[in-house]
């Protein structure tokens, strides 16, 4: 009877619910998230029945951490903590952008399964329209840290997890850069969920200041010199704030009766307007062609800007422009004036003149001259009607009254007729005013458009060449004034011709990309002369397009840009099917991450790029140990999702990377640029720490080691491929110098190289001519001296390289995947020569064979045994396996599979070099194991060294608690035998007893030492 229906009090307060008439006013965490649910109920927002909102696409989502990479790197050493600490709580931490679309998701490894069915994932929409009532939509209403309990989520599947967020501002501007937020299941760690994510996400704001004020020092640090030089220069930082000015500037500013206050700023391509911020902009006509960016490491750091020097007058008796002209004769300019139009014709660029109220001419500079073709002292004095002919007059004329009648500043473009030619001059002039506010003189600076021939020309033929094929032509001046647009240009935009002339292109921004967009953009423009891509721009009509965009800038003979020509085509016709096309041919489609095609390109313009600035560029090639163990083991399917984990952990510990690519199978190239030679030596061992923490696959955890490889520009190679190349060597080199470490390239690494592919070679070889052969190294019993055993060692002489030892030629063979091959034809000749000693009449004792990791995970690896057993006629009894601790700990659980198998058919198991590896109590109780190996390693100075005694000791007494037999290797003395009989280990192996025999030569000792088989 309580459903609003059969109720009038609950359908009323029902009614007032949904009406919001409570809230509209209401402030606070409880009306916030009734506010909110009264939303979603309206709106019918229903995540767990509705179809679940599209994931970004992986181009989408790589463009959407390509803008919010400050926020991320900001927060990339707090994600990863947060792996650990967060380890075994049932908790998660999220990081989200303004929208509330995920950007990085770590925490509890147990409640992966737990978090992609809610769908916290890079690249899902957490907000309230996606997901109902949250935590990260409430933050952000509120902006301040709050809590959202399990029942208060709207959504049913979330209405089990408690969740914390906070979000983080810009240090600078205050803007939200995005939410971080803290989600758990476990009821015991809410309490503490609140503080620790206001807290991360503070020292997330103070790791953005300190990158902030990194940055900033780091712009003064390369603007000093031109601060300390006599030139008047400001500073900006990349935001276009100002950061400093020196004395020369500020007076030359006071001179041109421009203010600078701590608020002022200069206009930057692409920054949002606002429309408090134009009284504290520097104007546009003295920042014309005077605005540098500086970069460092491809990073934009700041500008600078070089104000005129009004060089001939000392600091006390600097004129203001603005000053009273009443007392001036015209043609007779003061000497103060003389003195500042003699600055401004050697400091500008551009046409500048100064005419009176009337009309008059009170200075021109040398470009005015050489435009019109006239001499100053021709004119000063003099009106356009007293000089030039009557339309020309008229026209500048009317130009400057516009100026005095709006009294403020003015731009147009104007086609002017001197001497029979036709000049196009983009003109800004704006008034003169004196002590008392009044208007005294106008002002007028202009760039002439299209000066060169060769501009022309490509103007002509660039929009010649587009109007057919209906692309927009828009041509600007230097200053970014729109000079001219062709027919495509307005049926595209829906702006007419004379709406636009005169004006910015930013009259079609769509508000839609951020500054570092164009920052972007700003810089490929400077450095490369072009720039490309696809961009959101608005129509006229307010509707945003996506088009693609080609911008050239036109340079004259002297190298000064003149114009800017952008060439578009509106692309809403492209399906998204062709970008997805696109996208995939350049990247990786398992990871997302770029491929070798894109690694290339991408490469050569770092290398490129690092010729010009002399800037350090790197190269890192990682690749996975023994990952085809795991694959193969494990199935491709959680091998693939392994790749997946590895790529998002790079993503994180290494997030200031240039470019992360993927070559394929197990190998992953990473380009740091401008990183100095510590900081490689902290990504490569931050890097080798965070893969070798585990991933929970299958449920279960597995761990994987890698090995880095690391190549510098200029000292390792001038090209990309080289770099690539002896990067990939020096990987090759970690590995075989005992894997999960990093090695930086060296030039007798390519000696070392040639010296592999040579082994490599030779034992493929070996392998198509039958060139192995075996030979036995018998193992005595302790007490009796009795023959037990013996152990079949691989030997292999190449014509060429003579006899080489396993040690050299094995770990070769495991890289290149040999061993498995060669571990077979082992198998088969021990097998065979057992049988071949029994069809004789001997009775071999049982014969240890070494098997290889990668050869026991081979599928149907027991039923290969078996039948080679069998086809020989040889007893299982009759073999003994021998293992390194590696193998075992690649994968337990699936190793103890195998060797019960293994076991069951009567088989011995032996661990090899039992002390060097991770020689734990605990796998060796859960394995079938009959015997351990103590070491050589150990053997060698038991006699000598008291650690290496009492380790011996350990091994043999914990050996015989859990029923192994212990066979020591390596015994050459009689001390050393004496030591381990007194600590009763059972069996000997070493040059002491026996050297390894050829098959002949230990057939021989069989026929001495043991009875024949009747």
């Amino acid at each position: 009877m309580s459903h609003p229906k059969y109720n009038k009090q609950i359908k009323g307060a029902w009614e007032k619910f949904l009406s919001g008439k409570d809230y509209s006013a209401s402030a606070g965490l409880r009306p916030t998230i009734d506010e909110s649910w009264r939303r979603c109920l309206v709106s019918r927002v229903d995540p767990t029945h509705n179809p679940t909102p599209p994931l970004l696409e992986r181009s989408a989502l790589q463009a959407l951490r390509e803008r919010h990479e400050r926020l991320i790197s900001a927060s990339s050493p707090f994600m990863v903590q947060s792996r650990s600490l967060l380890a075994r709580t049932g908790t998660v931490m999220i990081l989200t952008d303004p929208e509330g679309t995920i950007l990085d998701v770590e925490g509890d490894p147990r409640l992966r399964d737990a978090i992609e069915r809610v769908h916290l994932v890079p690249g899902a929409s957490w907000n309230e329209t996606a997901s109902g009532t949250n935590a990260i939509g409430t933050a952000l209403v509120l902006l301040q840290p709050i809590q959202v309990h399990a029942s208060e989520h709207f959504c049913e599947e979330v209405q089990k997890w408690s969740c914390s967020a906070a979000v983080i501002r810009d240090p600078v501007t205050a803007a939200i850069l995005g939410v971080l937020d803290v989600s758990g299941l476990s009821g015991t760690y809410n309490k503490y969920s609140l503080p620790l994510v206001a807290m991360t996400a503070e020292r997330i704001e103070n790791q953005l200041a300190q990158q902030e004020s990194e940055r900033r020092l780091a712009l003064l640090e390369a603007c000093l010199p031109r601060l300390s030089s006599g030139d008047g220069v400001i500073v900006f930082d990349r935001h276009g704030n100002l950061v400093k000015a020196n004395d020369k500037a500020t007076a030359a500013l006071a001179a041109w009766d421009v203010s600078l206050i701590a608020t002022t700023r200069i206009p930057l391509p692409g920054a949002a307007e606002t429309p408090d911020a134009a009284p504290e902009t520097l104007p546009e006509w003295l920042l014309a062609n005077r605005i540098e960016p500086i970069l460092r490491k491809s990073q934009l750091l700041g500008f600078v800007v070089s104000i005129p020097m009004l060089a001939a007058l000392s600091d006390r008796s600097l004129p203001r422009i603005g000053e009273s002209a009443a007392a001036r004769v015209p043609g007779t300019p003061s000497e103060p004036r003389e003195a500042l139009l003699s600055t401004m014709l050697d400091q500008s660029a551009s046409v500048v003149f100064l005419k009176d109220m009337a009309g008059h001419y009170e200075f021109v500079n040398r470009c005015f001259e050489q435009t019109f073709g006239v001499r100053s002292a021709d004119i000063l004095g003099r009106t356009d009607a007293q000089i030039f002919n009557a339309d020309l007059a008229q026209t500048l004329r009317r130009r400057e009254l516009e100026a005095i009648a709006k009294a403020a500043s003015c731009e147009s473009v104007d086609e002017l007729t001197l001497d029979g030619r036709s000049v196009w001059l983009a003109a800004v002039r704006f008034p003169i005013r004196d002590g008392s506010g009044e208007i005294t003189s106008i002002c007028t600076q202009a760039n002439e458009i299209a000066q060169a021939d060769e501009a022309r020309s490509a103007l002509r033929s660039t929009t010649a060449a587009v109007d057919p094929a209906g692309e927009g032509v828009l041509v600007t001046d230097a200053n970014g004034h729109i000079v001219t647009v062709n027919a495509a240009f307005t049926r595209i935009t829906g702006y007419a011709v004379d709406e636009v002339i005169g004006k910015p292109p930013r009259i079609l921004k769509s508000g839609l990309h951020a500054k570092e967009f164009y920052q972007r953009m700003w810089r490929s423009l400077i450095d490369h002369g072009r720039w490309q891509g696809e961009i959101q721009n608005r129509r006229k009509n307010g509707d945003i397009y996506p088009e693609w965009l080609t911008i050239y800038s036109i340079k004259s003979a002297d190298g000064a840009i003149q114009n800017f020509i952008a060439i578009f085509g509106d692309a809403s016709a492209i399906k998204a099917s062709q970008q997805h096309v696109e996208f995939m041919r350049i990247h990786d489609p398992l990871t997302g991450l770029p491929n070798r095609s894109l690694l290339m390109e991408r490469l050569k313009e770092c290398v490129d790029e690092a010729a010009r600035l002399k800037d350090p560029l790197a190269v890192m090639l990682i690749g996975l140990d023994n990952f085809r163990d795991i694959n193969d083991s494990l199935g491709h399917d959680l091998g693939d999702r392994l790749l997946q984990h590895i790529t998002d952990r790079l993503r994180r510990c290494i997030c200031d990377a240039h470019t992360i690519a993927r070559l394929g199978g197990d190998e992953f190239a990473v380009v740091m640029r401008g990183a100095t030679s510590e900081e490689l030596h902290r990504f490569a061992a931050n890097t080798l720490d965070y893969l070798s923490a585990s991933f929970c696959l299958g449920g279960q955890e597995r761990f994987i080691t890698t090995s880095l490889g690391i190549s510098l520009y200029p000292a390792d190679g001038d090209s990309g491929a080289i770099l690539l190349r002896n990067a990939d060597t020096a990987m090759h080199a970690a590995k075989a110098g005992g894997r999960n470490r990093y090695q930086f390239f060296a030039e007798d690494m390519n000696a070392r190289l040639r010296q592999r592919m040579s082994l490599e070679t030779g034992l493929r070889a070996a392998i198509e001519h039958d060139r192995f052969r075996v030979v036995y190294q018998p193992q005595d019993d302790l007490v009796t001296g009795a023959m037990v055993g013996a152990e079949a060692l691989l030997r292999w002489t190449d014509p060429t390289l003579g006899e080489v030892p396993a040690s050299r030629f094995i770990p070769v063979a495991e890289e290149a995947g040999l061993i498995v091959t060669i571990g077979d034809i082992v198998l088969s000749k021990v097998l065979a020569q057992i049988a071949l000693w029994r069809m004789q009449g001997l009775v071999p004792p049982r014969i240890s064979i070494n098997v290889a990791a990668q050869q026991m995970r081979e599928p149907h690896f027991v039923e290969h045994l078996c039948e080679l057993l069998e086809r020989q006629g040889v007893p299982p009894e009759a073999i003994c396996l021998e293992l390194t601790e590696g193998t075992l700990m690649t994968d337990l659980d699936q190793t103890a599979q195998i060797l019960s198998r293994i076991t069951r058919h009567g088989i011995a198991i032996s661990i090899d070099d039992f002390g060097t590896g991770y020689s734990s109590l605990s796998y060796l109780s859960r394995l079938p194991i009959q015997e351990l190996k103590v070491d050589q390693s150990f053997v060698r100075t038991i006699a000598d060294e008291a650690g290496n005694r009492s380790i011996t000791t350990a091994i043999i007494d914990m050996a015989h608690a859990l029923g192994m037999t212990v066979l020591a290797e390596g015994i050459e003395t009689g001390a050393q035998l004496q030591i381990l009989k007194d600590r009763h280990c059972e069996i000997g192996q070493g040059y002491y007893f026996h050297r390894p025999l050829s098959s002949a030569a230990f057939a021989t000792l069989l026929a001495e030492t043991s009875p024949a088989m009747h």
